[in-house]
């Protein structure tokens, strides 16, 4: 019996502790929308990036240029190659918008940007988009998360270390109470 719920245990905080943010992979061949913006358009505004998607896009989330910034910097960490970008979820506030626009730009190539609508993603599953510029020579100068819709565009997320800890207090005030009753 002992052995049973040692093994019972087990497989719970492992389930618990085991939380690992799964990986959205994409490549160029997945933009939604390109955009072909003639010099000396540096960057994308919330208002063109509307136009494009056809919904409203109002919030910068999260920047790579650089350094980071935006309403969630601390909650992501990026990367970017010249022509591969990650987009990573840290701990904190998620996004959780109903439309969420990664933006990638290199001003020197056509096209200037690439557009992935993000609206299936969790906000927590790293995203991981790679071919960008392949065989033009281009590279990834920044990128940007927007997010829009209305609505509530964040939510607090409990950090993976906190539920394994709510977790084992749970199971060991089962187990007590099971102790108690034997």
């Amino acid at each position: 019996m002992k052995k049973t719920k040692l093994g019972l245990v087990s497989i719970l905080l492992l389930a618990f502790a085991g939380q690992v943010n799964a990986t959205l992979m994409l490549t160029a061949a997945d933009a939604d929308w390109t955009a072909y913006d003639p010099p000396p358009v540096n960057n994308l505004s919330a208002a063109v990036i509307s136009a494009i998607v056809g919904s409203t896009v109002d919030t910068l989330l999260y920047e790579k240029d650089g350094s980071e910034s935006g309403s969630l910097a601390g909650s992501y960490s990026g990367s970017f190659t010249d022509s591969t970008i990650t987009l990573q979820y840290d701990s904190g506030t998620a996004a959780t918008c109903p439309l969420c626009v990664l933006v990638i730009k290199d001003g020197a190539n056509r096209p200037n940007f690439y557009l992935f609508d993000l609206g299936s993603w969790d906000g927590m599953e790293e995203v991981q988009i790679s071919g960008l510029w392949a065989g033009v020579g281009g590279s990834v100068s920044n990128f940007r998360l927007w997010g829009g819709e209305g609505g509530e565009s964040e939510t607090q997320v409990p950090e993976p270390g906190s539920l394994t800890l709510l977790g084992a207090g749970l199971l060991a005030l089962g187990f007590i109470r099971l102790k108690r009753a034997s």
